[in-house]
């Protein structure tokens, strides 16, 4: 069941990035609304979902907006970094931020490691030669510009440090609070992202809910 969620977690992520690169491709503006729509749609998502009734304890607050912080930092990072470089290397390295829970589980809860996790480790650094041989035998130019570099270095961050706080507050409440957690987190991403996004394009607000919105 692990290895199931997993190949249908990378799945919807590739899809949700091609939604994204798309959108950018021909809407070239509205970044900062985009991002807070699908983190309300998000959001939606999580109060639907509830069966045990909804509660707040003091102490998810925290790991929530630490979460939200995490959360619109990478989502935003994200889409500059698939509207300045290439998508396939943009979603590879996205893949990596599962590096953060596996380091964060060998080194802080002890999780057992055997020499298959360092062999995927190694595979998934290796593969990035591999993207980028097959774009320079295709004849693609994939720029690797300072912009695409620093919106990727905070991008991977930002899903690094999301899912160790997840796994955290999982442990810390025994799953008991994780719709609470994942609601607290996309709300305040929602919200930071409309402000910004209202801030920057207040002249385009319908033209980017009507487009944006669809995507």
């Amino acid at each position: 069941m692990a290895v199931l969620l997993i190949v249908l977690k990378t799945l919807v992520h590739m899809v949700e990035g091609t939604l994204i690169k798309k959108y950018n491709s021909k809407h070239s503006e509205g970044g900062f609304i985009f991002t807070a729509i699908v983190s309300l749609f998000s959001m939606i998502f999580f109060i639907v979902t509830d069966r045990n009734g909804l509660a707040f304890p003091p102490e998810i607050w925290i790991y929530g907006i630490l979460a939200g912080i995490c959360y619109f930092s990478a989502s935003i990072f994200t889409y500059i970094a698939l509207g300045s470089g290439s998508f396939a290397l943009t979603m590879l390295m996205l893949s990596y931020s599962l590096i953060f829970t596996i380091v964060y589980g060998i080194a802080f809860l002890k999780e057992s490691a055997s020499v298959f996790t360092y062999i995927g480790i190694l595979m998934m650094l290796v593969s990035i030669y591999f993207v980028k041989a097959d774009g320079h035998q295709k004849g693609v130019k994939k720029n690797i510009t300072p912009l695409w570099v620093v919106a990727m270095i905070i991008s991977l961050c930002g899903n690094g440090f999301l899912g160790i706080l997840s796994r955290m507050q999982q442990i810390r409440f025994n799953d008991e609070y994780t719709n609470e957690f994942m609601i607290i987190c996309l709300a305040i991403s929602s919200v930071v992202l409309f402000v910004f996004g209202l801030y920057k394009d207040w002249g385009k607000i319908i033209y980017i809910l009507r487009y944006g919105g669809v995507y």
